[in-house]
């Protein structure tokens, strides 16, 4: 997880201005940051609202399927609220500003559907 890599994560904190999780803060959004986030670590990373973007390759999705069915997965705010929006990998990997754009569009048209 990183704010340089796409993903989303410049428009959820910086475009639409959302709060994020306090370890998400210091460990992610500070300039020259991010990390690997292990299953154990992320109910301390985990938001009230969650875009994930699997990818399928070597595995991934079969991963991804068995991780959703854990108990650690279900005990998460996010999951617990059905506000867990699993997106296309291939529309979320991109980070240059024409990416950012389309992704912010994706992620307000999420976002006001789940209200």
């Amino acid at each position: 997880m990183s704010e340089a890599n796409g993903r989303g994560v410049y428009n959820l904190y910086h475009s639409l201005g959302l709060e994020a999780p306090a370890k998400v803060k210091t460990d992610v959004l500070e300039p020259g940051k991010g990390i690997d986030i292990s299953l154990e670590m992320l109910p301390d990373y985990a938001a009230d609202h969650m875009f994930v973007g699997v990818y399928a390759g070597d595995g991934g999705d079969k991963r991804a399927e068995e991780i959703f069915a854990g108990s650690l997965w279900q005990s998460l705010p996010a999951f617990k609220n059905n506000h867990v929006y699993v997106v296309d990998i291939d529309q979320f990997a991109p980070s240059d500003i024409h990416a950012l754009y389309k992704q912010l569009d994706l992620q307000l048209d999420i976002l006001k559907a789940a209200e």
